[in-house]
């Protein structure tokens, strides 16, 4: 999360790329993809939404998801994307705000309920839409782990060598 907050992009990817688990939350039960959220950091709310972020989290405090967080602060095209990915749209935090109702631009609202509209009219709910990217996620971890179980294996293979057996029966060690 520090590396979110700070908004250092590399560090974020590489701690996804090795398998960080993005779901920890802080003190204040706010997990990265909130904190992404609120920076308006376009590139980690993408890789985050690839990688199975959880949209549904909110804070301790105040109930704020990640698209009342961008909603608070206008940010408009982190909410569509959002939304897309099967953000809860109807989500209300203490003060009973929906992401909607921090909103004042008329623009802004104008092309958040276009989304909505859009993102629903193929019949779709929130939680169709997150369990879809879920399974996206879970495919994009097993083939993750294919890559690292093949890689040790060759790697294994590589460095212990092997023996082969020549027609006459007599064994030779080779190396990879």
């Amino acid at each position: 999360m520090w590396a979110v907050e700070k908004g250092r992009d590399c560090v974020v990817r590489k701690g996804l790329d090795t398998g960080i688990n993005i779901e920890n939350v802080d003190n204040n039960g706010w997990n990265a993809m909130m904190y992404a959220a609120q920076r308006g950091n376009m590139n980690v709310i993408t890789w985050f939404l690839e990688y199975g972020g959880d949209l549904l989290n909110s804070s301790l405090d105040d109930k704020s998801t990640a698209l009342h967080l961008a909603a608070k602060g206008r940010l408009i095209d982190i909410c569509m994307v959002l939304l897309k990915a099967g953000a809860y749209p109807e989500a209300k935090d203490t003060s009973g705000k929906r992401p909607l109702d921090y909103l004042e631009d008329r623009r802004d609202r104008e092309k958040y309920n276009d989304c909505l509209s859009a993102t629903y009219k193929e019949g779709k709910d929130a939680a169709r839409l997150h369990q879809e990217r879920e399974d996206r996620s879970i495919d994009k971890s097993l083939n993750k782990a294919m890559e690292i179980i093949k890689k040790v294996a060759v790697d294994d293979i590589g460095g212990y060598g092997g023996l082969t057996t020549n027609k006459d029966g007599e064994e030779s060690r080779f190396e990879m």
